[in-house]
Parts: structure tokens; C-alpha cells; sequence
């Protein structure tokens, strides 16, 4: 055992374990989420919600927990974080979630581009430069405030003042739909929150934890994965090293998951942690996320189908010989002389070596009954049993 850890202490990256022995996942999860922390990851965890009790115990063992998304206190909206960001992209994709058709999609982007020009223009002074300028002028008495106010201060001419009404005019058609977008988006990422937080802006070392919830909207859901993907990718151009852990119960990922890894950075460290790694997901998928691991770790599953899984095609067959062993006496009595009864030489023996057998290297109903705290461990460098216990 001291060997794995050692090697997962070594390189936290490319892990995925799968079964339902708690003993070792747990093992497995402090040992990389901790060697993450003494290595200066920002650490970013991911569960469903019937692992969080556990998962809360081990994030909270120590002071790099951060917090927990979706959140009562903070708003997380990582859009506008990071440089060199394409802003834009990111909304248009949010709108697109959002269930909005094409047309309504352009008014609405068409009037952020007006209140992006009115932030930077004549709210320089008290520019805000994160998604509440978009709560900051949602009301029309909002938008005639700031340019009146600006042509008061001579920041714009009485002409300037009258063409961004006109724009603004052309363009408002949008605003009811934002506000819309913008309720809907409060209900899972509680953007009227005054204290925000992301993965981008955490100091080196910490820890931010999202949990799933059974219940959220599919497409609120793939929407929050996508965002944690560009959390961490504007993480990573602020030159910090990012560590993604995902952890899977009954409930499983789909392409959610593939889609966060796909807008992310690419030299990210990543570990899946689930109860059954070969159920519930299709081979397309499977095939996908398989490209990120090449460290591997097995305790005992529920389902045959995945032993058998495991056993076949993780592991593979052995040639196996096994010799055979035959004795022939000869009862007749004239054959049977003291002599030959003495010596044992009224006999034939027969050794037999058969030919080499294919045979599983581990039978998928070891791996279906191995003991608490034991688990088969596929590495570059290590293959075989494991007691973690």
C-alpha cells in the first residue's frame, strides 16, 4: 500500500476508481485531494449530492474549503473573470441554455452590447466589470439616470446624449428578456448575491466544492459544468495549477462532464472517484473520458456485468498449464511378487503437462467478493492486490 500512496503523492493526475468500498475510496480521496493541497492546486471538487456527507467530512478536515456551489451567500457567474476572455461567446452559449430562440438571442446580445458601450463609456468612474452591470441597468429609469446624469457632468454632449437614447430605444426589446434569463439564472447561481466567488479568483492551495443536486434542470446543469470549465481554464491563465476531482454516485454524468473537460485547460490534474465506472454510461462516453486516466483502481462491484468487465477486458487473460497425474497397479497375483510389492514397482505412473489454457488473471467473482479494503490497482509500473486497510 505504502507504495500507491506513495505514487499518488507523487503524480495526482489520471486516477479513476470504481466500486462501492468506501474503506479505499476514501483513502484514495484524501490521499489525492491533500497531496493537491501541500502541492499548491487550486483544488476544485465535484459530487452528487448522495455522496456529500461524506465528501464534506474529508473538504472540511482542514482550512482550504473555500465554500460550497450552488450557495446561499455567494453568486457564481464566472463569465466576465479571467483575460482575455471572449465575453460574448460565453453569454450567447448562456442565452442558448437558456431554451431562447435565435431572433430574441440577438436582441438580447445586441442589448448587452448597448450596456457594455454605457458601462465602459460613461460609467468609468464606477465601472463594474463582473455580470452586475447587467442587473445594474435593468430597469429602463435605470438607463435614463446614468445618461442624464452624464450629460449633467459633461460627459456627453446633448447630441451624444439623444443617439444613445435612440440606440437605446432600438435595442430595449432585449431587456425584458435578459431580466428573464437573469430570474432564472438567480435560482441556481444566486446572482443578486453582492459576494461572488470562482475558481479563478482562489489563492493557491484552496478549495471550492459544487454539489450536484438530483433535481436541478438538465439544462441548468450543463450549464453549470460549463461554467466550472471556464472557471478553470481563466484559473490556468493566471498561472495557477488546477486539480479537478469528480466523484460519482448512483446518479451518473453524462456529456456534461465531457463538455466541461473539452472548454477547460488541457493540462489540468483530474481523478474520477465512482461507486461503478461501467454502468450507466454509454461506450461513446465511456471511450471519451477513458482517454484521461492511466491509473486504475477496482474494488468489489454490486453488478456482475461490470466484474466480468473488469476481469475480461481491464485485465485480460493469462495462459495458465496445468499438469494432470495418473497411477495404473497391476492386481493380478502372478504379478504381484514380494519383490515388487517391496520396491513399489508393480505400478505406472503417468505425468501428464496439458496444453496452456486462456483463463482470466483475476475471475470476475474474486473481484465481485473481495474484502473490505482490498482492491486490484492498474498503474504503468504496479499491477495486482492492494489492502488498503
Amino acid at each position: 500500500m505504502n507504495e500507491i500512496i506513495s505514487l499518488m503523492n507523487g503524480d495526482i493526475s489520471g486516477w479513476m476508481c470504481s466500486g462501492n468500498d468506501e474503506a479505499v475510496t476514501t483513502v484514495v480521496f484524501e490521499n489525492l485531494l491533500y497531496a493537491a493541497a501541500e502541492q499548491r492546486f487550486v483544488q476544485v471538487v465535484i459530487a452528487t449530492e448522495e455522496m456529500f456527507p461524506k465528501v464534506s467530512q474529508i473538504v472540511e478536515a482542514d482550512s482550504k474549503n473555500k465554500g460550497y456551489i450552488p450557495s446561499d451567500t455567494y453568486r457564481y457567474f464566472p463569465v466576465f473573470s479571467g483575460k482575455n476572455v471572449d465575453m460574448r461567446e460565453r453569454i450567447f452559449e448562456i442565452i442558448k441554455r437558456c431554451q431562447v430562440d435565435s431572433d430574441k438571442a440577438d436582441e438580447v446580445m445586441t442589448y448587452i452590447d448597448f450596456l457594455t458601450e454605457l458601462e465602459t463609456g460613461i460609467g468609468a468612474e464606477n465601472q463594474v466589470e463582473n455580470e452586475m452591470f447587467l442587473q445594474k441597468y435593468l430597469r429602463v429609469s435605470d438607463v435614463e439616470k446614468a445618461l442624464t446624469t452624464a450629460m449633467e457632468n459633461d460627459e456627453i454632449t446633448s447630441e451624444e446624449y439623444g443617439d444613445l437614447i435612440a440606440d437605446y430605444s432600438d435595442c430595449s426589446s432585449g431587456r425584458i428578456q435578459l431580466k428573464r434569463i437573469l430570474n432564472r439564472l438567480d435560482r441556481c447561481f444566486s446572482l443578486k448575491k453582492e459576494r461572488c466567488i470562482s475558481v479563478s479568483s482562489l489563492d493557491e492551495g484552496a478549495r471550492l466544492c459544487f454539489v450536484i443536486k438530483p433535481d436541478m434542470n438538465v439544462d441548468m446543469k450543463e450549464l453549470l459544468f460549463e461554467m466550472i470549465g471556464w472557471d478553470i481554464l481563466d484559473a490556468r491563465r493566471n498561472g495557477k495549477q488546477v486539480s479537478l476531482m469528480v466523484l460519482e454516485g448512483c446518479k451518473k454524468y453524462g456529456n456534461e462532464l465531457l463538455q466541461l473537460l473539452n472548454v477547460s485547460a488541457t493540462d489540468i490534474s483530474f481523478n474520477f472517484i465512482t461507486k461503478d465506472y461501467f454502468s450507466g454510461h454509454t461506450a461513446e462516453w465511456s471511450e471519451k473520458i477513458d482517454e484521461y486516466f492511466h491509473r486504475y483502481i477496482y474494488t468489489s462491484h454490486l453488478r456482475m456485468e461490470s466484474c466480468e468487465e473488469i476481469s475480461s477486458k481491464r485485465f485480460g487473460q493469462i495462459p495458465v498449464v496445468r499438469n494432470s497425474y495418473a497411477c495404473d497397479r497391476d492386481r493380478r497375483i502372478s504379478n504381484n511378487r514380494v519383490l515388487d510389492r517391496l520396491l513399489d514397482t508393480n505400478r505406472v505412473d503417468h505425468y501428464v503437462q496439458h496444453v496452456p489454457i486462456w483463463e482470466p488473471q483475476y475471475r470476475k467473482e474474486e473481484i465481485h467478493d473481495m474484502q473490505e479494503g482490498m482492491c486490484l490497482v492498474q498503474t504503468d509500473n504496479f499491477e495486482g492486490y492492494v489492502n488498503f486497510c
